[in-house]
């Protein structure tokens, strides 16, 4: 089952060279295990442009497959997706 959120939740991610390598979501730290997909989106005649990252993360708990994306417009990152 996917969970997709919507709006998307604000996370605080650590970056290297553009990627993401660890995040923080609802007080936990995900580590980035692996980059399962990386692409651009951009609709220009809706104010979108996006760098999303289909990621296996790791927390305490065990793997997560999660879908996050930074915004390249106000340089913030967001959880769009979780995967059980």
């Amino acid at each position: 089952m996917t969970r997709l959120w919507q709006p998307p939740i604000p996370i605080l991610a650590i970056v290297v060279d553009g990627q993401p390598r660890q995040f923080t979501w609802q007080g936990r730290h995900y580590r980035v295990e692996h980059i399962a997909l990386h692409w651009r989106r951009r609709v220009w005649w809706r104010g979108i442009w996006r760098d999303y990252f289909k990621l296996v993360t790791r927390n305490g708990q065990g793997s997560v497959l999660v879908v996050v994306y930074r915004d390249l417009l106000d340089n913030e990152w967001y959880l769009q997706e979780v995967y059980d």
